[in-house]
């Protein structure tokens, strides 16, 4: 009996064990309670959490605070109403939940400005969750979104771990709309001078706070600008309204200040001037600006610098200038001019030109007239309106001037008066005697103020001063006389030319060679003369050649004069040739093919027979022979005639030929 309680005491324990099952509600936040369900029931149970504290329990399932609950491995022991003990091994994931976020950053928005707001929360949350009031939501941390007016004016944040979420936090926001109006301006009138009244009114500024931003970057809130144009308001200004601080759209204004330049400062070489005289007006420095010159005449100008290179009485009066800078203007300057009268030249004679040891007479008249000198380089200086005076030769070059009352001078530089000097000497330099057809020169001495008249053989008669003629002719030789001719003096002189003849002739023999029979061409000169050259190097007057060539000959005559000339002497051999008595056409690279051998056969037909007369091969060209073939089968064995006609030229006589003969084809 007891053998038999103990055997089912132990399979009661083996039974106990097998259904003892633990499991836990993990993971959980620690804002949630740990529970432990036991499939087995048990009189205790026993707890013992990751870091060693065993709690004991008496009933199933077993809740554990999820703010004392641990992340770890815990170990149920479950003890049975028969003292047995099983133990369960349960890992438990308990996430701390993050605290409840602190929001910071501004909460006051323009409606597209970039919103920025930033939560932080304890326990290190991995999510924040941003969420408006049109439903809209954010994850992302910190926020950086543009504000739209349909945010609302709530913004809530929950920051998270592993799904735990915060309690929520919450902040007011408020997201201003922008205004919609543009700015206008009105009362612009670029561009404007400096001090000019600049008078600008915003028409649709309102009750809008304005942002007026200047080209220097610095702004002011004014609805109108009133004031005087200097050059710090040029450039672009940007006009826009706010509201509530958010801005609307810009408005550009490109407000043109122009500088104005200062007051110039005229410079002139003459208040005082004569007429005649060149006036030099200018202003000097600034050159950045224009110029505006108004002249006596009321015409205006904007050259920089006024030159008068012959003034005139009319050129009198005030000469005003302002600078300018676009539609602006400096202060206007003026300078008078006063222009004095000058000499005026009414009329004038001399006896120029001059011979040598003629009186020199010379005559002015002049209007507005005064003191009147004539005066030359060598130290004349003769006052008064007329003069008569012996030449000497080197005194050539007068001028005459005249000063009047008012002080102003005239200058008469066109009184150069030319001497005639005497022709002393003639002569003619020439390069004759000359050769037939060789270029003949004659040259008169040149004199000053001088024509020139030649005559010549045959009526003959040029007036330059060098005669030329590229190709003398026999006709050409003979007495050349030129007559020198000024208004002081005739002188000539004479000169014998002498055109000598060239050497006339032919070259006259045989006119061809033929080196194959050793035909040898003899030719030479027709006439006798004085020397001989080849270009063979001969100096005979004939020669005999061996070669085909040009042959050229220079001959010489009692004058050294020469004529070249020269002969081509061609091959021209007579016509043969040779024909073989048989052939063998059995393809071993010897005598297979029938040719003719020819020598200056100009145009031949060769043709073949066979014994029965029929053609087996006919050429033009000699250079071709016939293979023993007939139709492309070879031809048998046997005697074949063969025909030749042909034309040859020997020594410029063309000949028909005709010949013919037998052969034999042996195979």
């Amino acid at each position: 009996m007891k053998k038999f309680t103990l055997i089912l005491l132990a399979i009661t324990t083996v039974v106990f064990s097998a259904l003892a099952q633990v499991t836990s509600n993990s993971p959980i936040c620690s804002s949630e309670i740990l529970t432990f369900t036991i499939s087995s029931s048990g009189k205790e149970y026993l707890v013992k959490t990751p870091t060693g504290t065993t709690s004991s329990y008496f009933s199933s399932p077993i809740t554990i605070s999820g703010s004392a609950a641990e992340s770890g491995k815990y170990i149920v022991s479950i003890i049975s109403n028969a003292n047995d003990t099983v133990n369960v091994d349960v890992e438990v994931m308990v996430t701390q939940v993050p605290s409840q976020p602190i929001i910071t950053g501004k909460t006051d928005y323009c409606e597209g400005e970039a919103l920025e707001l930033s939560a932080s929360a304890s326990n290190n949350p991995d999510v924040f969750e941003w969420s408006f009031n049109d439903g809209s939501t954010y994850f992302q941390n910190p926020l950086n979104i543009p504000a739209r007016k349909s945010f609302g004016t709530t913004v809530t944040v929950v920051a998270s771990k592993n799904s735990c979420e915060s309690a929520s936090a919450s902040i007011t926001l408020t997201v201003n709309e922008n205004p919609t109006t543009k700015p206008i301006l009105s009362g612009l009138k670029n561009p404007y001078c400096e001090g000019d009244l600049i008078n600008l009114t915003l028409t649709n500024a309102g009750s809008f706070f304005v942002d007026w931003k200047f080209p220097d970057n610095s702004t002011q809130n004014i609805k109108k600008l009133n004031t005087n144009a200097t050059l710090p308001l040029n450039g672009m200004h940007s006009i826009t309204y706010y509201s509530n601080g958010c801005p609307g759209p810009s408005t550009a204004v490109n407000i043109i200040v122009n500088e104005v330049p200062p007051t110039p400062t005229i410079i002139s070489n003459q208040t005082s001037i004569c007429t005649g005289d060149t006036l030099k007006i200018y202003s000097p420095g600034n050159e950045a600006f224009g110029r505006s010159w108004t002249f006596p005449n009321g015409s205006i100008s904007s050259i920089d610098t006024i030159l008068r290179n012959n003034v005139q009485s009319s050129d009198s009066g005030f000469y005003s200038l302002k600078l300018v800078n676009g539609i602006c203007s400096s202060a206007t300057v003026k300078i008078h001019l006063e222009t004095k009268q000058s000499p005026i030249l009414i009329d004038s004679y001399t006896n120029a030109p001059l011979c040598e040891q003629d009186s020199f007479v010379f005559y002015t008249k002049w209007k507005f007239g005064g003191t009147t000198t004539l005066s030359n380089e060598y130290g004349l200086n003769h006052v008064g309106d007329s003069l008569t005076i012996p030449i000497i030769p080197h005194y050539r070059d007068y001028y005459v001037a005249v000063t009047n009352d008012n002080g102003c001078k005239s200058r008469i530089d066109t009184f150069i008066t030319p001497i005639i000097e005497k022709i002393r000497t003639a002569s003619i330099i020439t390069n004759s005697p000359v050769c037939e057809n060789s270029p003949l020169s004659l040259l008169a001495m040149m004199h000053d103020s001088t024509t020139y008249y030649w005559e010549g053989p045959k009526g003959f008669k040029d007036t330059a001063l060098q005669l030329g003629f590229w190709e003398a002719q026999l006709e050409q030789k003979g007495k050349y006389t030129v007559r020198y001719e000024n208004m002081c003096d005739t002188v000539s002189a004479s000169i014998q030319v002498v055109v000598n003849p060239v050497p006339t002739f032919n070259i006259v023999g045989d006119s061809s060679v033929c080196e194959d029979d050793l035909t040898l061409a003899t030719f030479g000169v027709d006439t006798d003369y004085d020397s001989y050259q080849w270009n063979t190097g001969e100096i005979t007057k004939e020669i005999t050649v061996a070669k085909n060539n040009f042959y050229a000959v220079t001959v010489t005559n009692q004058f050294g004069c020469i004529t070249k000339k020269g002969k081509d002497i061609p091959t021209k051999c007579f016509p043969r040739f040779y024909a073989p008595n048989a052939f063998t056409p059995n393809g071993d690279g010897t005598n297979d093919i029938f040719y003719l051998v020819n020598h200056n056969l100009e145009i031949a037909h060769f043709t073949i027979f066979n014994s029965i007369g029929e053609i087996v091969f006919e050429t033009r060209d000699l250079s071709k022979g016939w293979d023993g073939t007939y139709l492309g089968a070879p031809c048998k064995a046997g005697k074949y005639v063969y025909k030749l006609e042909y034309d040859t030229i020997f020594k410029g006589v063309v000949k028909s030929m005709l010949s013919h003969s037998y052969f034999f084809l042996i195979r």
